[in-house]
């Protein structure tokens, strides 16, 4: 049951995040930019960023969504999903951090 509860928290967690972030608030939550100095963050578009970001949490959340309802229902199929749903969007966030990182498609 512990498992469920904590699965379940990080899964609202990063719900709260997400729906944060596609709102084009908390660049503070995005790792490298809350380093950055006041005069580097002005030099970004901070809401285009923060909505990317949110974007790339989507299939993170839906893999996670499944494994926690398929340990919940007890079914191995939905844990396999999740599984693959994780495989198959790992090259998705990969090739978004890729895209993300080239260029300067985020600066002002």
């Amino acid at each position: 049951m512990g498992g469920y509860i904590i699965s379940g928290t990080v899964f609202a967690i990063l719900i709260v995040i997400t729906v944060f972030l596609l709102t084009g608030r908390g660049a503070n939550l995005i790792a490298g930019f809350n380093t950055l100095s006041k005069k580097e963050k002005e030099k970004y578009d901070k809401v285009a960023l923060c909505k990317f970001v949110g974007k790339i949490l989507i299939p993170i959340e839906l893999a996670l969504l499944i494994l926690v309802i398929g340990a919940m229902a007890n079914a191995s199929w939905t844990t396999w999903a999740g599984i693959a749903l994780g495989i198959v969007s790992f090259p998705y966030v990969i090739g978004i951090a890729i895209y993300a990182n080239t260029g300067n498609k985020f600066r002002n």
